[in-house]
């Protein structure tokens, strides 16, 4: 129902933009899909490959969401010469495309019961075990525990980057630090889940602080050129 108010004011709104409509309509297609997809979630009995499909299409509706809140916000966008602006945005979207596979890996682990593979991680002595179901639950989570120190690492070497504008652009250097903050504290609530067991009020904020990096990216990405 909010959805499709939102795109009934979108299409009413005066203004030469129509990205809100635009956005809006994307929004409305995505809750149908959507729902289809929680009914084969309940359906298939928590299909781990239903369940993370599930979770993207949730992970899009929100940034489109998110987008179409700050663009109807009238948000000021950060304007910076074209040529600058696709360098800057090529390191920008390749971190969001690893935290979008992250989600969906950290998504796809816990459906499939992986999340323990690894108690102590980093070790894991589970990646060296006989038993192939063992075995293959040990590689998800550590691939996924890696792949957070990496994203850890870009996001650092993109701050580095932003650094210089600190004083002249800070649209541009306040998500990027943003964003580093975030995944530093991301990874210790990584190692927190892992080493407590999965305690469910921590999962969820991981899941919400994943979200809040990959939102802080696509802003950064939508920055105006002249």
């Amino acid at each position: 129902l909010l959805v499709l108010i939102l795109v009934f004011l979108s299409a009413r709104a005066k203004g030469i933009s129509r990205t809100p409509l635009h956005l809006s309509l994307w929004l409305l297609a995505l809750v149908i899909v959507q729902a289809v997809f929680g009914g084969l979630t309940v359906l298939l009995r928590l299909n781990p490959l239903i369940v993370t499909s599930h979770l993207f299409l949730g992970t899009v509706f929100l940034q489109f969401a998110a987008l179409a809140a700050r663009e109807t916000g009238n948000l000021a966008a950060s304007r910076v010469p074209a040529s600058e602006a696709r360098g800057w945005n090529k390191p920008v979207l390749v971190l969001a495309a690893l935290t979008v596979f992250q989600i969906l890996l950290g998504g796809f682990t816990a459906a499939s019961g992986s999340s323990l593979a690894c108690p102590r991680f980093p070790v894991c002595p589970g990646l060296f075990s006989d038993n192939t179901q063992q075995n293959i639950a040990a590689h998800l989570i550590y691939t996924h525990g890696l792949l957070g120190i990496l994203i850890l690492i870009v996001s650092i070497w993109l701050l580095v980057r932003a650094f210089p504008y600190r004083k002249t652009d800070r649209r541009r250097y306040r998500p990027a630090a943003t964003v580093c903050h975030l995944v530093f504290a991301q990874v210790l609530l990584g190692f927190a889940n892992v080493h407590m067991r999965i305690p469910v009020p921590i999962a969820v904020i991981h899941l919400i602080v994943a979200q809040m990096i990959l939102f802080a990216l696509l802003v950064q990405v939508r920055m105006r050129r002249v």
